[in-house]
């Protein structure tokens, strides 16, 4: 009983793990039925740390601390499969894990660690700062030799056909964008609703309220959007080009220059 309750306590004070879980249940990785609504978790995914550094307000280097202790268990879960490739190699797969995993996290804490630093600064903005820090630190992961751009967090939203339609007008980042200003948004009501314990109608009517409204409201035109062009795009172009995509799968063992 004991043991439960230290459980209890330590899940309670350390909360920001769930943001771990949900990370990994944000991208499919099984075929069962848990793991279907994979889209809708991403949205929430990072509400529990966001909450546990806003409710805290931690220092900058613990930000960036508990940021990536997070991202290290999220990755992980998330994208452990990737050892796979270094199987064929003694020591492959520990290689590749310890050098992506610290790798994706360091990234992951970087963009809290921006978004906070400015959000301190400017705390009446702080729904933009914090998706802006995300899609600066997402553009600068695609670059270069080793860019890694899997983890943007819109590619979960792949089976929602008809909202991911805007990604004609605003690209990926920004439905990551969305993502990650209706997930602020979400944190703000909830730390309102715990702090001051106001009744439903007053937390209704408050401004954290209106914000999360108005990501409903965008994420609601982002989908009649997609309903409207949808048909109309399949109406247009019914000619008789066949496209294949095929993706590689070269082992990063081999030297892909001399052997193409």
């Amino acid at each position: 009983m004991e043991m439960i309750k230290r459980a209890g306590l330590y899940c309670k004070r350390h909360y920001y793990w769930l943001t771990s879980l949900l990370m990994f249940m944000s991208y499919p990785s099984f075929d069962c039925l848990l793991f279907k609504g994979f889209p809708f978790f991403a949205w929430f995914s990072f509400v529990p740390l966001f909450l546990f550094i806003k409710r805290r307000d931690l220092a900058l280097k613990e930000v960036f601390f508990y940021t990536f202790i997070t991202g290290l268990l999220g990755n992980y879960l998330a994208y452990r499969w990737i050892g796979h490739f270094g199987a064929n190699v003694p020591g492959g797969s520990a290689v590749i894990m310890a050098f992506l995993m610290p790798l994706l996290s360091m990234f992951l804490g970087l963009k809290l660690l921006i978004a906070e630093f400015f959000s301190r600064r400017y705390r009446h903005l702080r729904m933009l700062i914090y998706p802006s820090a995300w899609l600066l630190i997402d553009w600068v992961q695609s670059i270069g030799h080793l860019a890694f751009p899997w983890p943007y967090l819109a590619y979960s939203q792949y089976p929602f056909t008809c909202f991911i339609q805007i990604s004609s007008l605003v690209g990926i980042l920004g439905i990551t964008f969305l993502m990650i200003a209706t997930a602020w948004a979400v944190t703000a009501l909830i730390d309102r609703a715990i702090s001051e314990r106001i009744t439903f109608m007053s937390l209704a009517g408050s401004k954290e309220a209106a914000a999360l409204y108005a990501m409903i409201f965008l994420i609601t035109a982002g989908v009649l959007f997609g309903m409207l062009r949808m048909p109309d795009h399949g109406n247009k172009n019914r000619h008789d080009l066949r496209i294949a995509l095929i993706q590689s799968c070269i082992s990063p063992w081999d030297n892909w220059r001399t052997n193409r």
